[in-house]
């Protein structure tokens, strides 16, 4: 019996993993299934966070099934929602949780990959550079291609004075106390980590501190040295901190 449901399972991650559409598909409706119904989340999401504070427009890159839509109630501040996803598949859900929760206000959902180089002129033509008061991405650079090309592509959406909005899942770090020894945790995701990303649907575990730091840095920088950071112009339109939360999720 259980060599059986070995083989079945050996069978079932195979084809998730040769077919991208049936990859897409069986994420959305588990997704819809288990973990947008969670609540777990919630708190951490919409107060510490702070997206139940967002006020004005705002451009959510990777919304899935709008699970940040339970932060915006009838009551919220947001003026127009604008969703830059992939996965089709998730279109019913986000219509869905909008009529779960009595949103009003204008949303429309570009489908397509905001890193991808061929869909860079659909993108322009979906996300206006500096239009947003607000650009959201939460569980978001885990699961694409080039995180640093999203995170360009959300600087250039915010306008001058702009939040940029993160919640990553993370690489755990090594033992605090011995460098060279790896964590439990992060022997758990090395371990895990070629199931979960067939299952997260290509979700990796990247040091997204690290990634977001660099932008943190830009900032800063002193103006006279731009090209070193071409990045600069972007960020500098935003209020950019990098925030490390005190829950372990």
């Amino acid at each position: 019996l259980v060599a059986g449901l070995a083989v079945l399972g050996a069978a079932a991650l195979t084809a998730l993993a040769t077919s991208a559409p049936l990859r897409a598909r069986t994420f959305a409706s588990f997704y819809v299934s288990t973990i947008l119904r969670s609540t777990e989340l919630d708190a951490i999401r919409c107060e510490d966070l702070g997206l139940s504070a967002i006020e004005g427009s705002v451009v959510e890159f990777g919304p899935g099934p709008a699970t940040n839509f339970r932060c915006w109630t009838s009551a919220t501040n947001i003026s127009a929602w604008v969703g830059v996803e992939p996965n089709r598949n998730f279109e019913a859900a986000q219509t869905a949780e909008a009529q779960r929760f009595n949103l009003t206000f204008p949303r429309r959902t570009a489908w397509l990959r905001a890193e991808e180089e061929d869909d860079a002129d659909a993108a322009l033509d979906a996300v206006t550079p500096a239009s947003f008061d607000n650009a959201v991405l939460t569980h978001v650079l885990c699961s694409v291609d080039d995180p640093r090309a999203v995170v360009r592509a959300a600087l250039r959406a915010v306008r001058p004075g702009g939040r940029v909005f993160f919640m990553e899942h993370v690489r755990a770090p090594h033992d605090a106390l011995a460098t060279f020894v790896w964590s439990t945790r992060r022997i758990a995701q090395v371990a895990l980590g070629p199931v979960f990303k067939i299952l997260g649907n290509g979700c990796t575990f990247r040091d997204a501190a690290a990634i977001l730091r660099r932008y943190d840095a830009s900032a800063s920088h002193d103006g006279d040295q731009d090209g070193e950071h071409p990045e600069d112009d972007d960020v500098r339109r935003v209020a950019f901190d990098v925030f490390e939360g005190p829950f372990d999720a």
